[in-house]
């Protein structure tokens, strides 16, 4: 396996320190909710997602960095026996493709020392939302 530093082009310029405009509330094809606070570069949460099919949406703190355009996060889903992680980056309004284009990673406990099926991926994009 590649180490991840091998991926990165070192001529490639800094991450911008502007925000552009990822605090808010994010909405997904799914319906879950991303709500997001910035201070500074750090960023913190609440991720609500309708976990076990119950038709409802509960809510798991978040936190996390956001530099610029990009941003990284973890959820505790402890309470199912799994953590997630999120990273990925905002295009701003009027920037195709506007929202949240995010890369998951969770995490379950393994049976074994193999840890390819304890670990799971997907992506998900998310749409600012002024519903409350």
């Amino acid at each position: 396996m590649r180490h991840f530093r091998q991926s990165i082009d070192p001529s490639r310029p800094a991450a911008s320190s502007r925000q552009p405009g990822i605090a808010g509330r994010w909405r997904d094809a799914n319906g879950s909710i991303l709500e997001l606070e910035i201070a500074g570069s750090s960023l913190n949460g609440l991720y609500h997602v309708d976990f076990e099919n119950s038709g409802e949406l509960d809510a798991y703190e978040l936190t996390g960095t956001a530099c610029g355009d990009f941003l990284a996060f973890t959820v505790d889903l402890s309470p199912h026996g799994v953590l997630a992680a999120f990273v990925g980056q905002a295009f701003p309004a009027g920037m195709p493709p506007e929202g949240l284009h995010l890369v998951w990673l969770l995490t379950e406990k393994a049976d074994g020392p193999d840890q390819a099926g304890a670990i799971l991926s997907g992506e998900a994009d998310f749409r600012r939302t002024d519903d409350q």
